[in-house]
């Protein structure tokens, strides 16, 4: 029987709630390719300018691919100010929109406020480039479940989702929208992978029976004798571990019959 290799790639786009204030609200970005701005979320819509490349814009009111562009002066979180409509793809993430100090206060906060907001900004850049790539999903056999809105990937499992790379006997995509899958149109919100699941990410290297992936939260969580390893020799295993992609860091949990190990390599010239 032909083996036939089903793939699949899921655009994942991070949607960013953030604090409703008349002084501060909306995201900064800066302007990928030359784009049109349109008059709604269509791409038959009228257009009514077009964007150059490395221009600094505002956006805010994001709904799926596209987000409402504003002028980089207004201070009123209005959607009927808006200039119009743009794809988020053509845009890179820049900051968020600073918040409006009064003469008085500028002074005294201007070295926390620039440190304060410059954390937030790596943080929040990073974390959007991650959950904004797409998700591609490659194996033998492939199932949909329309009314559970899963897919069933079966056979040489393999998953890409920027540097993490997963494989698996099979894996459970659920999808967050309606209708029959169209690649680069679904939005995954959680992956189940079961059986001799296999993962690395630059360095890292881990093992498992079963892993859960939420995306939007990019938080992974191995069950079922997991191992993790560092790339230098250092171990942990338990009954649960959890890494924090957006982080960097894992969360061992221990049980009765399977209690924290963690395993670290000394160095040579280092002596007891």
């Amino acid at each position: 029987m032909q083996s036939h290799k089903f793939i699949i790639v899921f655009t994942v786009l991070c949607m960013m709630i953030l604090p409703l204030s008349a002084l501060a609200w909306g995201d900064l970005y800066t302007v990928r390719l030359d784009c049109d701005v349109f008059l709604s979320r269509r791409l038959d819509a009228p257009k009514t300018q077009t964007l150059q490349q490395g221009q600094t814009v505002k956006i805010d009111f994001i709904e799926g691919e596209w987000a409402a562009l504003f002028p980089l002066d207004e201070s009123k979180q209005d959607k009927s100010k808006a200039i119009g409509y743009v794809l988020i793809k053509n845009l890179d993430f820049l900051q968020s929109a600073p918040e409006i100090e009064s003469a008085d206060s500028q002074e005294t906060s201007a070295s926390q406020a620039e440190s304060s907001q410059d954390t937030r900004s790596t943080e929040k850049k990073s974390q959007a480039l991650f959950n904004e790539s797409p998700i591609k999903i490659m194996a033998d056999r492939m199932v949909y479940n329309e009314a559970k809105q899963s897919i069933l990937f079966q056979g040489n499992v393999k998953v890409e989702h920027q540097d993490l790379l997963l494989v698996a006997d099979k894996l459970t995509a659920f999808l967050s929208t309606d209708g029959a899958p169209q690649a680069g149109k679904e939005q995954i919100k959680k992956i189940i992978a079961k059986g001799k699941v296999r993962l690395s990410r630059q360095a890292m290297l881990g093992k498992c029976q079963t892993l859960s992936y939420t995306v939007q939260d990019s938080i992974l969580c191995m069950e079922g004798d997991p191992v993790l390893e560092d790339g230098q020799n250092n171990t942990l295993t338990g009954k649960t571990i959890r890494y924090y992609l957006n982080e960097n860091r894992s969360e061992v949990l221990g049980g009765e019959q399977k209690p924290v190990q963690a395993v670290f390599t000394v160095p040579k010239d280092v002596r007891p």
